[in-house]
């Protein structure tokens, strides 16, 4: 009996012992190749940021290998000596844009073809006009931009009013831009799930998973328990506010407060299945039109652009091949169509 209670023991702890070498060899796997853990830093007034000069993969849509800079943005870090330019870009996941390499990005396609121009990235996902506009207001001076690129899309429309973010506060008189400072303490099981993330690439990929297929059921039941055509229409991405032209002008003149040279980048979501393409939702680019003839500031708008280039090629400007393709973010080619458009129009600000 003892002798068999001894031989049981060493095939479990040889079983566990496999158990834990397969465990960490998918683990290092992982963070090679696949996806790296979480790196995420709380932050008082924009949720949280990418720890300074951590190392990414990211495999979900596209791909790509970078480290972020001391900043955590999807960048190298800003020139010691500004050149003749400086513009810095803020915007949301089509700026930070980690489905490309860096050097894929719209922004450093701009860079390198425009000599004297330094182009900083401060794009971050999820992010609407009213938090590119906190981020204007508090952190871009850091950079010391000589002229701002505002990046926007057609689902920014719906990101004015959030009431647990940054959001926009309509007033007797206007609007109000609300920044709520995020609380520092969380629950043990929060910060025990957020250390976890944090030390295991491997827990941080089935979070996702979870968090994607949780998605896919809710959409699913949603769909299956959907309402009446007109109660479903409101829920599409056309659904803005009616003042939402307001709301982007209420926005640029306290940007430009600071700084006055400030040009908008639009990144259209195109439906490449119809009639050889076209825009997924008009009435959004029309907001940014007619937001832009009220202002008189500069929209680059590369829907013909990519358009063109999805005609030329017969490849879709968004999407890739573990995703998608034709939807989601731009892939390289998208970029490069943007880079040239931004370029050209940056070069017009050289000294």
């Amino acid at each position: 009996m003892t002798r068999f209670s001894a031989s049981t023991f060493q095939r479990t702890l040889a079983s566990f012992g496999a158990v834990v070498f397969v465990l960490l060899a998918m683990e290092i796997v992982l963070r090679l190749f696949i996806a790296t853990p979480s790196t995420t830093e709380p932050d008082p007034q924009f949720e949280y940021f990418q720890r300074p000069y951590s190392r990414q993969v990211f495999s979900s849509e596209g791909y790509s290998r970078t480290r972020l800079n001391r900043y955590g943005f999807n960048d190298s870090d800003p020139l010691p000596k500004k050149p003749p330019l400086r513009a810095l870009i803020v915007g949301d996941s089509f700026t930070e844009a980690m489905q490309v390499y860096p050097d894929q990005n719209f922004g450093s396609i701009a860079e390198s073809q425009v000599n004297g121009l330094e182009v900083c990235n401060a794009g971050r996902s999820g992010w609407g006009p009213p938090d590119i506009a906190a981020f204007v207001k508090l952190r871009a001076a850091e950079f010391r931009p000589d002229l701002l690129v505002i990046q926007c899309n057609d689902l920014d429309l719906q990101e004015f009013t959030r009431d647990w973010e940054i959001h926009l506060r309509r007033t007797d008189d206007g609007y109000q831009l609300v920044i709520p400072k995020k609380p520092a303490a969380s629950s043990g099981v929060q910060r025990w799930g957020a250390d976890l993330k944090r030390a295991s690439a491997l827990f941080t990929l089935i979070q996702r998973r979870i968090d994607v297929l949780t998605r896919l059921e809710r959409d699913r039941l949603e769909k299956h328990f959907s309402p009446p055509p007109a109660q479903a229409a409101e829920n599409s991405d056309t659904n803005f506010p009616s003042d939402a032209v307001d709301m982007l002008v209420y926005l640029y003149r306290q940007m430009s407060r600071i700084y006055p040279d400030i040009i908008y980048l639009y990144i259209p979501r195109i439906d490449y299945s119809k009639n050889g393409g076209e825009l997924t939702t008009p009435q959004n680019r029309e907001v940014y039109l007619e937001f832009a003839r009220r202002c008189g500031v500069t929209l680059i708008d590369p829907t013909d652009a990519l358009l063109k280039e999805y005609h030329r090629s017969g490849q879709p400007c968004h999407g890739f091949q573990n995703s998608e393709m034709g939807k989601g973010h731009m892939n390289a080619r998208g970029h490069r169509v943007v880079g040239k458009l931004l370029a050209e129009e940056l070069r017009k600000h050289l000294p």
